[in-house]
């Protein structure tokens, strides 16, 4: 414990704290959601008479204490705010828990299908789903009163709103992160499965979908003439802000910088393509894990059911915007537009690959991205190819 840095914060806990601690949290979340974590830490210790220790931890230091320490009784019990890309390094170590039989039936059936395969390992549940996050269609209503019904649509609809003064659509092109969207919901994917497990030797980022999406993103740069040379995530995101772009693929960290700039925002899901076609891009979960050393894993259990049931995630909704994983938590803040329109966009949504190999995917795809939107001369398929082959 003498290596992990940050904030330590003491759980407010109903008696005195001269009492042992029964259970060590460690979490990655900062100001203001950790807040909120100490209220629903205290409420849980009032409920069951344990005591709590809250240790704030930057996440590369948790990933390498836990596989580091855990194994000798170190790590803390209980693990929040944890991405589920970051799990697969954590779960090859074998210092976190298999929580298949801890979650209950009805806490999974109220999960999306695509935020509880975020934090599945080769058929095993490592963690319990908290809150979702990841792009969709943020617009501004002083430019756009209707979205679109199709994609195909939504280019037209850009290209006219196109102007000397204004722009349509943009995203960050030669982010895969972002433009993974074209390549699967026109057919391309990662990583294959195979009973449930992804498979890293099925790459599919040069089939006939994954084509297709490229030339779509082409036909944004090149035929449709919407997204200009040399646009990133500071251009797309300052024109936004700015006023001058009407529809913008962003996730919810981008919102409240455009309010703060009186921008009058709307979220949908990206539309449809022609033939119905439901989009699908990047998502990203964050959850609740167990030490799979811990001496108090009941306890532990208990703790991590806690802090991700419904009641929790609708707190988070309603306290700070966060997306929630569970659906029924998700149709109560209808009110909420924002919350409300990220999590219609995520429901169809694919998590981010979370076994270690997805790290070698990034740089090999960036790299075919600039190319393909650079080179109006260049061949998809080739390239593609390239990128896969490296991959």
């Amino acid at each position: 414990m003498n290596r992990v840095f940050g904030l330590l914060l003491s759980a407010l806990l109903a008696g005195s704290f001269a009492s042992a601690q029964d259970l060590t949290v460690w979490t990655t979340f900062q100001s203001p959601t950790i807040e909120y974590l100490q209220e629903d830490v205290a409420a849980f210790s009032a409920a069951f008479g344990l005591d709590v220790e809250i240790v704030n931890i930057d996440l590369n230091e948790l990933k390498q204490q836990m596989l580091l320490s855990a194994p000798q009784g170190e790590g803390g019990d209980v693990l929040v705010g944890i991405p589920h890309d970051q799990m697969g390094e954590m779960a090859v170590g074998g210092v976190v828990a298999d929580m298949s039989n801890a979650a209950t039936a009805n806490y999974l059936s109220d999960l999306s299908e695509q935020a509880r395969l975020a934090f599945t390992y080769n058929g095993r549940l490592f963690g319990l789903p908290l809150f979702v996050e990841g792009p969709a269609l943020i617009y501004n209503k002083a430019l756009l009163s209707e979205v679109p019904a199709t994609y195909e649509e939504l280019v037209q609809v850009a290209q006219e709103l196109t102007t000397a003064d204004t722009f349509g659509f943009m995203h960050d092109i030669n982010n895969f992160y972002f433009s993974y969207g074209w390549f699967h919901t026109f057919g391309g994917y990662v990583f294959g499965r195979e009973a449930g497990a992804l498979n890293p030797a099925d790459v599919g980022l040069a089939n006939e979908g994954a084509v297709a999406g490229a030339n779509a993103l082409r036909d944004l740069r090149f035929a449709a003439g919407v997204i200009p040379s040399g646009a990133n995530y500071d251009v797309a995101n300052g024109l936004f802000i700015d006023g001058a772009l009407a529809m913008i693929y962003n996730g919810p960290w981008g919102v409240p910088q455009a309010r703060d700039a009186g921008i009058d925002v709307g979220i949908a899901p990206m539309p449809p393509l022609a033939d119905g076609t439901k989009w699908s891009g990047f998502m990203g979960v964050q959850g609740v894990m167990v030490n799979e050393f811990t001496p108090r894993k009941t306890d532990a259990y208990n703790l991590a059911k806690w802090l991700t049931r419904g009641d929790a995630q609708l707190a988070y909704a309603l306290n700070e915007g966060r997306i929630p994983a569970s659906e029924s938590a998700l149709a109560q803040v209808q009110d909420d537009a924002v919350v409300l329109g990220f999590g219609e966009a995520l429901l169809d949504s694919e998590p981010m690959p979370n076994i270690p190999e997805m790290g070698q995917v990034w740089g090999p795809m960036g790299n075919a991205l600039s190319v393909l939107t650079d080179d109006a001369s260049a061949d998809p398929s080739a390239v593609l190819a390239d990128a896969v082959s490296q991959i």
